[in-house]
């Protein structure tokens, strides 16, 4: 099929106000009520307009409260308090930074309030008069006067905050659907005798108040309002003939007071609320307001409701203005790019939207977090608690968490997901879980076993995870690495002691002989599956990547683990016997279905349903890498392809690096060849896809060394001062700092300054908590050169951009060492809370000179990268499983034929579930090009330096 531009007058600019929008296709108002108890807004909106927004187009967000006494109604937004401003200005930022225009839709129910809701919160129903929503309802109380004008205040101030405060591009006024302005524009509600009712200008009196009071504090072009004089819903519509000199005398009157009013919003007769209308409801048209809003320029008249493709051309063609599409807009986030192109519609299920789909369950360092998400990737529903996490004062190696603790977290997590989606469990298909590379410690019936000195170590105890990041096994890993065994050459010829085995040996060494026997020792992301069905199966990600297993086939001896490498580095009841590590039973790749789903136990405890499909899980910088690396991405163009790159293929994840970057950042590449490079994990086979191979570096410190370099600066305070006064953050008030100095030593010069320019003289080696790749060397330490006497915020600044530096250089000596062994990486995938970082992004394509792809949602790769998974093993149980639903894989021939035959179909989800990202190509000057492959050639330098220096210091500090 051969797709062509639209010149359609649908798809052509329209001056709305003080924009300008790139087409004719709006988004409507659609109520979502997402927003917490407090009625401000969650993670999951900033995603949900984010993936709506694009260039030139106009969202108008939900309903969103004026005050809290104008509600009624549980999650809601509002926009009186602080946070719920703040929360909406994340929103802005995001469609914004789309190219996209938002405008607030300005809310208050009246007597469509819920009375239960109102007197928890010691207000009354108020209406225009005393009349009940309906039959049976509690009587309104109708406002006085003196309430009234208070409300018109209220819609001022709230049009206020949206604009000025949280960045709206303007505010449309809700006068539909039998809410409050509507209660007082009609007869149904409005039985008043004041000046207020009685007559069509008395009636319309409130809301051209309103108008007034919100166009005085934004202006006319900032302000639309929307209207529905057809509609049933809650009680109203008046007489054909009343109801046309009503909303004709008022929409006339709203023209003549503000002529340059940004819009008129009407919904077409055959939409009530937000349902089609009763086939004995529909009559009419809404001619007669496009007639009395009239053709002003800068000033259209917009139609909603139940418009296909066809109809909403026709419409434009014929009366001009915009076309509101709703529910379409629910189940396709590229809308406008669909109808230009006339791209298949995915079809909406309005008792869902997008509530049917898997759930993934991502277990971090500080929080574990579930979200729903649906089959196209977008994030319904999401919750996070932190978990407990233990140090020990005496002993900084010390990291130590709990799987009881873990679980309940989880649980917590997973039914407020199912309670702020409002769905059913029977509409989650299935469950993937990701977690840190921990170590987590049972008995053999699952029971937890402390690994803690401080808190009965070795008898049952909370304290059974040691966490990732935990350093107690140094000497361990140092002694492991002297045995020259073949299983050092799958983690990149050194092994870390951030992994399993290293821990394990240190366990073997402190508890009893007695106690030992008697633990199972899992990677945390396989115990969560444990908890979840019951099923020791294992998962190839955790055993291959963390546990020292090498699968059957890799090598002529390999048969998993290896008991001669057990038995070297002192573990011969495990080399006996390794069933308490995952050996001697079935494994899986990502995704396959474990055990027979959900157990009974765990099922209630979630508030899910027994049986529900359970994918095998990965480690969390794993489901990252799979919830990154399959998107596609904006290229600009309006041609073939509607403006996105290609269909990936698997054979395409070879030349993408996939950076998670959070606290700690991992690199992970696939290839299909195994290839060894030294300091660089791996390569481990079928660790995600069957057949396939990955390799992972990784950088120990990047969001924590640039946490860390900011707080320990003297300056620290005054820019917590300056963040708290602007409301700023902190990233971004250095940012200006730098562009304040740039500019300045531009001006002192005579030549354009860069912030490269200005840090070119000082110089970070950024490992501050030892080199994870690829010199997998924990000795290693940060250092600063070029040090002055100079304490301020500038200098804080300037520090801040030479972190930023550090960090991409020793990334680009990541990306050389891979490709340098056989990799051919072209390109760089980011996820994580690093990628918000755009200072550090665009630092990174132009020192590693490749462009770098951000996510959609750079927080929601790993949770996401998690639903895929679950979603897969939902497919493979519907198309392998048992009529009885036993367990799918009672053996490993059986586990690894699926995993091959399926494996496309988890490359082609991943494609699905990925939203489309944005490229940050290379964009150096030639003078900053040649400035940083300077600091690259001392980067490298100062680490032959570092390790001269450590030994010739080791050398001097020997006894004779």
């Amino acid at each position: 099929m051969v797709v062509s531009s639209s010149t359609e007058q649908l798809f052509t600019p329209l001056k709305v106000g003080d924009i300008t929008l790139g087409h004719r296709v709006v988004m409507a108002p659609l109520t979502r009520t997402r927003a917490n108890d407090a009625h401000v807004h969650q993670q999951i909106a900033t995603e949900y307009y984010g993936q709506r927004a694009s260039p030139g187009t106009l969202l108008i967000s939900e309903a969103t409260f004026i005050r809290d006494e104008a509600g009624g109604i549980r999650n809601v937004p509002g926009i009186w308090s602080d946070h719920q401003i703040a929360a909406w200005k994340q929103v802005t930022d995001a469609v914004h930074q789309k190219g996209g225009f938002i405008f607030l839709q300005l809310w208050a129910l009246g007597r469509a309030a819920d009375p239960k809701i109102m007197a928890e919160k010691g207000f009354s129903v108020i209406s225009s008069g005393n009349v009940p929503i309906e039959e049976g309802r509690v009587a309104p109380t109708p406002l006085t006067k003196d309430e009234i004008l208070q409300y018109v205040e209220w819609y001022a101030q709230a049009a206020k905050n949206a604009v000025h405060e949280a960045g709206f591009d303007g505010v449309e006024i809700h006068g539909a659907n039998g809410y409050l302005i509507d209660q007082f524009l009609q007869t149904n509600s409005n039985n008043r005798t004041d000046e207020f009712g009685g007559s069509i200008e008395n009636r319309a009196r409130f809301v051209l108040l309103v108008a007034k009071a919100v166009t005085d504090v934004i202006g006319q072009e900032k302000t639309g309002i929307r209207f529905s004089p057809h509609g049933h819903f809650q009680g109203m519509r008046m007489s054909d003939e009343l109801m046309e000199e009503q909303f004709t005398y008022v929409i006339k009157a709203l023209r003549e007071a503000f002529p340059t009013f940004a819009y008129m919003h009407l919904t077409e007769p055959r939409v009530t609320g937000g349902a089609d209308a009763k086939p004995e409801h529909v009559s009419g048209t809404i001619d007669f307001a496009r007639r009395a809003w009239g053709d002003v320029e800068g000033s259209p008249f917009l139609a909603a409701g139940g418009y296909t493709r066809e109809t909403a051309i026709e419409t434009a063609e014929k009366y001009g203005g915009a076309i509101v599409f709703g529910r379409d807009f629910i189940a396709n986030p590229d809308l406008p790019l669909r109808l230009k192109y006339d791209v298949p519609l995915n079809k909406y299920d309005r008792s869902t939207f997008y509530t049917k789909g898997p759930k993934g369950i991502d277990v971090g360092t500080g929080s574990a977090r579930a979200a729903i998400v649906s089959q196209t990737g977008e994030i319904v529903a999401s919750s996070a608690h932190e978990t407990k996490l233990w140090r020990n004062p005496s002993n900084p190696a010390i990291f130590e968490q709990s799987t009881s603790d873990t679980w309940a977290q989880i649980t917590s997590c997973v039914r407020k997901a199912l309670e702020d989606a409002k769905i059913s469990p029977e509409q989650i298909k299935g469950i993937g879980f990701d977690a840190t590379c921990s170590l987590a410690v049972t008995d053999l019936d699952g029971k937890p076993i402390s690994i803690s000195e401080q808190d009965r170590f070795g008898e049952p105890g909370e304290r059974d995870i040691i966490l990732w990041s935990d350093h107690r096994a140094e000497k361990e890993a140092n002694e492991i690495n002297q045995s020259s065994s073949e299983v050092l050459q799958f983690v990149g010829g050194v092994m870390s002691l951030e992994m399993e085995i290293p821990k394990i040996l240190w366990l073997k060494r402190h508890l009893s002989e007695e106690q030992f026997a008697k633990c199972l020792f899992f990677d945390l992301p396989d115990y969560l599956t444990y908890r979840a069905t019951g099923s020791q199966v294992r998962s190839n990600c955790s055993l291959v990547c963390k546990t020292s297993f090498v699968p059957p086939g890799v090598t002529e001896l390999s048969m998993g683990f290896d008991p001669d490498f057990l038995n070297i580095i002192g573990m011969p009841d495990l080399a006996r016997d390794t069933k308490r590590i995952g050996g001697g039973g079935v494994v899986l790749t990502a995704g396959l279905p474990v055990g027979s789903g959900l157990s009974n136990q765990s099922a209630q405890e979630l508030g899910l349903l027994e049986g529900t499909p359970v994918g095998s899980a990965v480690i969390d910088a794993y489901a990252g890498w799979i919830g990154t690396v399959a998107a596609r991405y904006k290229t600009g163009s309006t041609t073939v392809g509607k403006g996105l790159s290609d269909h990936p293929s698997i054979q395409e994840s070879t030349k993408r690096l996939a950076a998670v970057a959070g606290t700690s950042t991992c690199h992970l590449a696939q290839s299909k060849n195994g290839i060894f490079v030294p300091g660089v994990w791996g390569p481990y086979k079928d660790a995600v896809f069957p057949g396939w191979w990955m390799n992972e570096g990784g950088q120990s410190a990047t969001g924590q060394l640039i946490d860390f370099v900011i707080k320990n600066h003297p300056a620290y305070p005054e820019l917590k001062v300056l963040s708290s006064e602007s409301k700023e953050s902190i990233h971004d008030i250095l940012e200006a700092k730098l562009e304040e100095l740039r500019q300045v030593t531009s001006a002192a010069g005579g030549t354009l300054e860069t912030f490269t320019g200005l840090t070119k003289d000082v110089h970070m080696y950024p490992d501050f908590h030892g080199n994870r790749s690829p010199l997998a060397d924990s000795k290693m330490r940060g250092s600063i050169s070029g040090l002055s006497l100079d304490n301020s915020i500038i200098d804080l600044a300037l520090k801040f951009n030479v972190t930023l530096e550090a960090i991409a250089l020793q990334t680009r000596h990541i990306l050389d060492e891979m490709n340098g062994k056989g990799h051919d990486i072209d390109s760089i995938y980011m996820s994580g809370s690093q990628a918000h970082n755009k200072p550090l992004m665009q630092l990174i394509a132009d020192v590693c000179r490749v462009p770098v792809i951000l996510p959609h949602s750079p927080s929601a790769a790993v949770v996401v990268g998690a639903a895929m998974l679950g979603r897969f093993a939902a497919e493979v149980s519907e198309t392998h499983g048992k009529p009885d639903k036993a367990e799918i894989f009672c053996d490993q021939k059986t586990a690894a034929n699926v995993g091959m035959a399926e494996r496309e179909r988890l490359w082609e989800i991943m494609v699905e579930m990925t939203q489309p990202g944005t490229r940050v190509e290379p964009a150096a000057s030639l003078r900053d090009e040649r400035l940083l492959q300077a600091k690259y050639k001392i980067f490298r330098e100062s680490i032959e330096i570092q390790r001269r220096w450590r030994k010739e210091m080791e050398d001097a500090a020997k006894n004779n």
